[in-house]
């Protein structure tokens, strides 16, 4: 059954790619020179015509703040944070060049921005970790023709700061002038160039999914990997694996459910293994270093929640009523043991989540009895196109007796459990585009939207990529359409920025596949 639904899939992803259609145009900025040169209080577009430009002139790279534990390098070129350093950034009216890469025709965008609300909201940090005093700053948007760029935060006229991946590059001005010396020949460096090879504009996607599967025997939900590569936002040949595959700092790993039976009594066996040099189906022979593995209790189902690079939510169900009995976060590297929310989020989060259990169960119940707290007691899911903690607590009542109750915690899952997960479209936004669609994801280059309704994964072009704005626009004709079966959930996304990277993942992917040895789940 596995095989057969795989197989279909898989011949809807080409069928779709046969239906795909051009590259839509964007609102473009026009070069009429009226744009607002003030631009402290009031949204302002600054044309290429325009002559003003705040931050028109050379800069040079002067520090950086690590924002993320990204899973790829921290730039778009495979180079270390500390190459950067030193280098050079030029910004003009014919182009923008950003260490070694460069944006002809450039059209800037430009609005004043409260501080702390923008910062929290695009890098989870304060004003105060930045290292920025203002209230406002303005935020520069930086596009040519179809194609984002980069953003550019304006601190003031001698200050400016760029946000690569995980990282936040600290430039200050060293001229208001602009030499083509100063980079070297655009013929040179052409093949960097956002017009001619877009490497910032391609992504790639792993999404982890669980679902089930008709006149199947498995008990719970079966799982499976789909990678979706997009270069300069079309959308290319997907990869369906029915196993569960994570890129993590140090490689690929597999994530695998067995089902044993024992004296007629089923238990489940989770394993996480390192993809390389391990013969899939021979457990046997797995080294203890190249693998952990978790064995479920026999009178119950263990269920994927979220996978992130270093961390797994469970929830254990009842076997006999189908109830949920608890939820657990564990180590991919070690999951033997649940993690107390304390190590994740600190004394203060489970504090937090202690606070919102009671307050949360003292909303909705009377006559309670008792509440039973478990730090341990905690998951993630998928609400409105974001990750959500989501905790448990039990409770006795008088009238009910013991019963269990969830609740969402007001805890910001990114740059803990998850690296990346920006939405950038308003959840609103999206469901007028879509009505029945149940999840979303924007690629990091945001240039598309892949829109998940019950039984499909829609992939739409976002009209224009200078985003955080009500003029952006979604592209309401779909240019791809991936039939899914119906109730399947993401429980991970993980993603690749850049051609080198997602070039390497593809390729792994590809050759993983191939293998004969991936045994089908009993």
């Amino acid at each position: 059954m596995k095989k057969r639904f795989f197989l279909l899939i898989s011949l809807i992803i080409f069928t779709s790619l046969l239906l795909q259609g051009c590259l839509g145009n964007y609102n473009e900025i026009d070069g009429d020179g009226k744009g607002k040169t003030s631009i402290l209080s009031t949204e302002s577009v600054v044309s290429p015509e325009n002559k003003i430009l705040p931050i028109q002139g050379t800069w040079e790279f002067k520090d950086y703040l690590t924002l993320t534990e990204p899973t790829v390098s921290s730039n778009t070129k495979g180079e270390s944070v500390y190459d950067v350093i030193g280098k050079k950034a030029v910004f003009s009216k014919e182009y923008v060049y950003i260490d070694k890469e460069v944006c002809n025709s450039p059209q800037y965008k430009i609005k004043s921005v409260d501080t702390n609300k923008y910062l929290y909201y695009n890098m989870k940090k304060t004003k105060q970790e930045v290292n920025i005093t203002s209230q406002y700053v303005d935020v520069i948007s930086i596009s040519s023709k179809e194609n984002y760029f980069y953003d550019v935060i304006r601190v003031d006229d001698t200050n400016i700061l760029i946000k690569v991946n995980g990282t936040l590059y600290y430039l200050q001005k060293i001229s208001d002038e602009f030499e083509e010396y100063s980079y070297g020949s655009l013929e040179d460096t052409k093949r960097n160039s956002i017009s001619s090879n877009p490497i910032y504009l391609t992504s790639g996607v792993i999404l982890g999914f669980k679902f089930k599967e008709d006149n199947s025997s498995r008990e719970g939900y079966s799982y499976g990997s789909m990678w979706l590569p997009f270069f300069n936002g079309e959308f290319q040949q997907g990869i369906l694996i029915p196993k569960l595959i994570v890129p993590r700092m140090y490689g690929f790993q597999v994530i695998d459910f067995v089902d044993n039976v024992n004296d007629n009594e089923p238990n489940q066996h989770l394993y996480v293994k390192n993809m390389d040099g391990i013969n899939y189906g021979n457990y046997a022979n797995l080294k203890e270093e190249d693998y952990s593995k978790y064995i479920g209790k026999e009178d119950e189902v263990t269920e994927i929640n979220f996978i992130g690079n270093d961390y797994i939510a469970l929830q254990n169900v009842d076997r006999t009523t189908n109830e949920i009995i608890n939820y657990e976060v564990k180590s991919l590297d070690d999951l033997s043991m649940p993690i107390d929310i304390a190590n994740i989020f600190g004394v203060k989060g489970k504090s937090q989540f202690a606070a919102m259990a009671k307050d949360e169960v003292m909303r909705s119940k009377n006559n309670i009895e008792g509440l039973f707290f478990d730090p341990n007691n905690y998951t993630m899911k998928r609400s409105n196109g974001h990750w959500q903690l989501e905790g448990r607590v039990d409770i006795m009542n008088a009238e009910e007796g013991m019963s269990s109750q969830v609740f969402n915690l007001n805890l910001d899952p990114e740059d803990t459990l998850v690296n990346y997960d920006e939405l950038y479209i308003p959840w609103s936004k999206i469901k007028d585009t879509v009505p029945n669609a149940v999840d979303a994801f924007i690629t990091p280059s945001k240039n598309v939207a892949l829109i998940l309704t019950k039984d499909s994964i829609q992939v739409h072009k976002i009209n224009n990529r200078i985003l955080n704005s009500e003029e952006v626009d979604i592209i309401e004709t779909p240019s791809s359409i991936i039939k899914i079966p119906e109730g399947t959930s993401v429980i991970m996304a993980e993603w690749a920025q850049g051609e080198e990277y997602v070039k390497r993942w593809h390729s792994v992917l590809e050759q993983f596949k191939k293998r004969e040895i991936l045994p089908e789940n009993k």
